[in-house]
């Protein structure tokens, strides 16, 4: 029964980020979450999911679903969703964007759409902009070719 009790409680501990168990020490690093992983949540009510993860111990974050074409993010506008994120004393580190959406479209839309990431990755003082994903049709020889194409002029536009 003993052994019982210590797995159960094992189990429970091991799925509890390292900063709940580390309370009295301060550590070097930040904990993050991606966004992406509880976005049923976020589109749900954004500002009370992200007090849950800080109360879990996260600071840092991936977010998912800027929306170009309204400036937002999870509904919020850019500088709107910043605001509470300062308040929470949360961050933004990166943020995956629907790059796949401009897979197939010319490159001056792409390059369009990668302009208005950049303004909204700068007013989130978000460091990187990720590309997460490619559909399953792309992935092959060509498909690859076409995205470290496209990977190259973004980095080139983002630098």
């Amino acid at each position: 029964m003993e052994f019982l009790k210590a797995s159960v409680a094992l189990s429970a501990i091991s799925v509890l980020p390292y900063s709940c168990l580390n309370r009295f020490h301060s550590s070097r690093f930040k904990l993050g979450y991606q966004l992406f992983s509880i976005r049923d949540e976020m589109a749900n009510d954004p500002v009370a999911t992200l007090k849950i993860l800080k109360k879990m111990g996260y600071q840092h974050f991936e977010h998912y679903g800027f929306k170009a074409e309204y400036g937002t993010y999870y509904g919020y506008k850019t500088s709107e969703f910043k605001n509470i994120l300062n308040d929470l004393n949360l961050s933004i580190t990166s943020g995956h964007y629907p790059f796949a959406n401009y897979f197939n479209k010319p490159l001056d839309e792409l390059s369009k759409y990668v302009d208005q990431c950049i303004q909204g990755a700068l007013t989130m003082k978000s460091k990187y902009i990720v590309w997460p994903w490619i559909a399953p049709e792309d992935r092959n020889i060509d498909g690859f070719k076409k995205l470290s194409k496209k990977l190259n002029l973004m980095g080139e536009q983002i630098n």
